[in-house]
């Protein structure tokens, strides 16, 4: 599709005439749709990136990207559909033209995890040489020539390079099918298990906050269990997650 050239009306910016491939059309519009956003929001927002991807060199067109990007790919792509909260760093694979992957990196939830990763591997993990590769997700179906290992691979480069990480630890969620596949073959190391999370649960199957519960119950005087009931949700006891780490040297 095309975008008209047009005169701007008087204090707005010009109207740039862009050519996009049908694929990213669809893209645009599917995410535009999914993340309740403009279709012109998200356009300008890939649009700009792929630019900037055009302009590097090597690595296949893997660069640092705007995180509403990010969310938008994630709320698309990957099962739990958001990034989380914190300060984060997001990288984007294009290839020819497409935005193909994200990966999110961050600190994680678990603030004194660098001392556990330390003792477990004797190595000098510290909490300002390691992130948390948060979200990894690629458009379907994936295409045969192209390897996340490929990707993530590329990110760490630039991380190590630009922002003086060393190590880096994920986890794959055996629940959600996943056996850590992508980290055995991107040369992580696996670290023992997480302990098993106790969520909250909805009667639609949604996650809910347990400090709701909390808050609730003591306001109304009942204990969290007839404050549950009262809400009617559920506790949900989680199967542990693996633990990966890569030392990148």
């Amino acid at each position: 599709s095309m975008a008209k050239i047009g005169r701007p009306a008087v204090g707005q910016a010009p109207v740039i005439g862009v050519r996009l491939p049908i694929g990213w059309s669809r893209q645009i519009n599917a995410i535009a749709r999914e993340t309740h956003s403009t279709r012109s929001k998200v356009a300008r927002a890939l649009i700009g990136a792929a630019l900037a991807a055009r302009k590097i060199k090597g690595d296949d067109g893997v660069v640092p990207i705007d995180m509403d990007v990010a969310r938008s790919f994630v709320a698309l792509w990957h099962y739990a559909g958001d990034v989380p909260t914190g300060k984060n760093t997001a990288f984007g694979w294009f290839i020819e033209s497409e935005l193909y992957a994200v990966a999110v990196y961050g600190v994680g939830v678990f603030h004194n995890q660098h001392q556990f990763l330390a003792r477990e591997s004797g190595l000098p993990v510290e909490r300002g040489n390691v992130l948390e590769l948060r979200r990894l997700c690629r458009i379907e179906p994936p295409r045969k020539d192209r390897q996340l290992s490929q990707f993530i691979a590329a990110c760490h480069r630039i991380l190590k390079k630009d922002h003086g990480v060393r190590f880096v630890v994920s986890f794959s969620d055996p629940a959600r099918g996943h056996n850590g596949g992508i980290y055995r073959a991107s040369n992580f190391k696996h670290f023992g298990q997480t302990r098993p999370e106790t969520h909250t649960i909805a009667a639609n199957g949604e996650m809910v906050a347990r400090t709701l519960v909390h808050f609730r119950a003591t306001r109304a005087r009942q204990s969290l269990a007839e404050m549950r009931e009262a809400l009617g949700v559920r506790q949900q006891v989680t199967r542990p997650k693996d633990r990966w780490m890569i030392d990148l040297g």
